[in-house]
């Protein structure tokens, strides 16, 4: 490992199919030795040269490869057979994303490979709303997604009746106030009667 690497003794060329990294120091007067460290390596897929670059920091060399195609590599150097490792999904971009979405229920089903991400979210959220149940889900649900409009015809119905009433509607609850109204078969009292 070379530490503080001097960024002009650094030669990096790109080829679509293989990277070339030199470093080369000339011996100095305290050091009768040169130094050179060379790196090939044939990538397992192909790149794009002239948008792929590098940078020396004082503690690393950082190479960034723009790949021709948008497949993970399973590894970066080429296998021994020259066939490319090309596992999973492509990493399109979210334009792209929609476009590929109708081939990709197709190779979803045959290849076992893709996952159709937006079927799952459907069947989580309809057995989300299986296993919930009851009234009180029912109107937490109603709550969280109706307006402003909604909730304040809940809250204010809610308080002034001593939860009694749960209106959603705030034309009628905004006019006035919201009287008490108990079941049928019960009596409303107030607790120091």
């Amino acid at each position: 490992m070379i530490k503080q690497i001097d960024q002009t003794k650094v030669h990096v060329e790109f080829q679509t199919k293989r990277l070339v990294f030199n470093y080369y120091e000339h011996q100095s007067e305290n050091n009768n030795q040169n130094i050179h460290y060379e790196l090939i390596l044939d990538l397992n897929g192909e790149i794009k040269p002239s948008e792929s670059n590098w940078k020396v920091t004082s503690v690393k060399a950082e190479i960034k490869l723009r790949k021709v195609a948008n497949y993970r590599w399973e590894k970066l150097e080429a296998s021994p057979c020259n066939k490319p490792i090309i596992t999973g999904v492509p990493m399109n971009s979210l334009s792209q994303a929609s476009e590929l979405k109708s081939s990709s229920n197709d190779n979803a089903k045959t290849k076992g490979m893709m996952r159709n991400w937006d079927e799952l979210v459907k069947q989580v959220e309809k057995e989300d709303e299986q296993e919930e149940g009851g009234v009180e889900d029912l109107f937490r649900r109603i709550y969280s997604t109706g307006d402003e409009n909604l909730r304040r015809a809940m809250n204010k119905s809610f308080v002034e009746s001593n939860g009694t009433v749960l209106s959603t509607n705030w034309n009628d609850v905004g006019k006035g106030k919201v009287d008490v109204k108990p079941p049928d078969s019960c009596e409303y009292r107030k607790w120091n009667e």
